[in-house]
């Protein structure tokens, strides 16, 4: 399994999301689990399914290389015991057999067209438990919010002060620049400076 790339994250590539709602499916403990998705792809590069729980960085769970005709394994994401990614032309399928409360979470599929990911509809995975349904990281039993972890607001404000400042720096050598620009031009209508074509 791979972490998504920071590049997605730190948004150094530009990123497209899919404007369809979102499903949900509930499931046993030891059900088999299809779930689908659309995707564009017309020439051949890659597909992947990603898996998101609570307060974590989106994982690749499988990966296919997409022709027109067929598609083959990647070599950098192995193939689960328990997940299967199917494609054909128009739909992504992911099977995960005898699933269970680790299972629980978001899935969506992505593909990397050039320089653009492009992200499918999500569909939100939850294993019931007894009597209670379950879409949560059974690592952080106490977490219930879907939200992002407080250290991505905190970079945001970094990144965004880092480019007001050096975008402030710019607009400040430009001004200066200009007014330089501005004195030689009335000394030299002055005759104080000698003018050389």
């Amino acid at each position: 399994m791979y972490v998504c790339p920071v590049l997605c994250v730190s948004g150094v590539l530009s990123v497209s999301l899919s404007s369809q709602a979102g499903l949900t499916v509930e499931a046993e403990p030891g059900d088999d689990v299809t779930l689908w998705c659309k995707h564009s792809l017309t020439q051949l590069d890659y597909l992947f399914w990603c898996k998101h729980t609570n307060n974590s960085a989106p994982v690749y769970i499988a990966c296919r290389y997409y022709t027109s005709s067929s598609s083959k394994p990647c070599r950098f994401i192995s193939d689960s015991e328990r997940s299967v990614m199917g494609v054909n032309s128009t739909f992504s399928s992911l099977t995960i057999t005898a699933v269970n409360l680790s299972d629980s979470g978001l899935y969506y599929c992505s593909s990397l067209e050039g320089k653009f990911m492009t992200f499918s509809t999500t569909t939100r995975l939850q294993i019931r438990e007894g009597n209670r349904t379950s879409s949560r990281n059974p690592d952080r039993p106490t977490e219930e919010s879907c939200s992002p972890p407080k250290v991505f607001y905190l970079l945001t404000l970094v990144f965004g002060a880092v480019i007001a400042v050096l975008l402030s720096a710019l607009l400040i050598l430009i001004f200066i620049k200009q007014s330089e620009r501005k004195d030689q031009r009335e000394q030299q209508r002055d005759g104080k400076i000698p003018h050389f074509q």
